[in-house]
């Protein structure tokens, strides 16, 4: 019979949600949902003039950008919940 020392088992579990809550991509996450709260979907006047120059687009192309940009984030929540509640191929159609 095999027998594990408890500390060496709540050291495991210590160091396993270390790595999950330290890990890239927990922190990742963590910035996206930061940046949707804080409102970085408002932050495109920001960067718009980096696109912009960078890309070689003129006002009336980086407007259409912006547009659905804006489209995309607000179909994307409603996607996301006819996905939760249907099976993938709904909301792939």
């Amino acid at each position: 019979m095999v027998t594990v020392e408890p500390a060496v088992a709540t050291g495991g579990m210590k160091s396993v949600g270390s790595r999950i809550l330290l890990g890239r991509w927990f922190m990742a996450f963590a910035s996206l949902l930061i940046m949707s709260v804080a409102g970085a979907t408002y932050m495109f006047g920001l960067y718009a003039g980096d696109i912009k120059t960078s890309l070689g687009y003129d006002q009336s192309t980086l407007n259409l950008l912006s547009f659905f940009k804006d489209l995309g984030g607000n179909v994307g929540v409603v996607s996301g919940l006819i996905n939760e509640v249907t099976p993938p191929w709904v909301s792939c159609t």
